[in-house]
């Protein structure tokens, strides 16, 4: 009998599961690597999120790796962090 192949696998390309996978895997390491530098730049996670317009709540969730901050709020917590450096 012959084994049907989804798309993904004719093209060569990743599946959905790998793709989970990958976008959780970069979840946590964007969160991780969020969380050391802003308390490097001393920040609380209150602090950062008011000063981004977001919750409290929501700075967590990206730290944790439940979430990914759009590119909008990436951009404005790099913004942030960059200019709390740069005062130690």
């Amino acid at each position: 009998m012959r084994k049907c192949l989804t798309n993904e696998q004719r093209k060569g390309g990743i599946g959905q599961g790998e793709l989970r996978r990958a976008k959780s895997e970069f979840a946590h390491v964007y969160g991780s690597g969020l969380a050391a530098r802003r308390e490097l730049a001393g920040i609380s996670q209150t602090e950062l999120a008011d000063r981004i317009g977001v919750r409290q709540t929501q700075v967590s969730r990206w730290e944790i790796g439940e979430a990914i901050p759009s590119l909008f709020f990436a951009r404005r917590i790099k913004a942030v962090l960059a200019e709390a450096t740069k005062s130690l």
